[in-house]
């Protein structure tokens, strides 16, 4: 199974944090992508209820990578400042793979209910991007 170092300092400091968030994606075999490079973040309406349609694009350090999603922190009250987290997840190749970094995508429907949303914030292993409502898209700093 491939193993990536989690270097994201940001990412480090929210798995420390106490919530069922990082049991979460360890019982399922998913681990952070190596990186989040591009996020983009849309409001729809959907039955008259708002929806923000997230999208991110990253990179995964071998091929085999599967079930790529956004999972999102649980929070025991709304983030402060209205940017939610997610963590950008896939399930890596279980045994030998080809060496080679490929481009995976994961997008994820999300309601934030009467809270106020103000933007995502995308965590990979290796970096975070934040894209605030109304900005769009971001892409990470080369």
């Amino acid at each position: 199974m491939a193993s990536l170092e989690i270097k994201n300092k940001d990412l480090t400091a929210l798995l420390e944090k106490d919530g069922p968030f990082p049991a979460e994606f360890a019982q399922h075999g998913s681990v952070p992508v190596m990186s989040v490079d591009h996020v983009q973040i849309s409001e729809e309406i959907f039955g008259g209820t708002v929806h923000y349609v997230i999208t991110a694009i990253g990179k995964v350090p071998t091929t085999g990578w599967t079930r790529p999603h956004l999972q999102s922190y649980i929070y025991v009250q709304p983030p402060p400042d209205g940017i939610w987290d997610f963590l950008f997840l896939a399930t890596p190749p279980p045994g030998l793979a080809g060496d080679v970094v490929l481009p995976i995508t994961a997008t994820t429907l999300f309601r934030a209910g009467s809270f106020k949303l103000r933007g995502v914030r995308v965590h990979s292993a290796s970096n975070s991007i934040t894209v605030k409502i109304g900005k769009g898209s971001s892409h990470a700093a080369a």
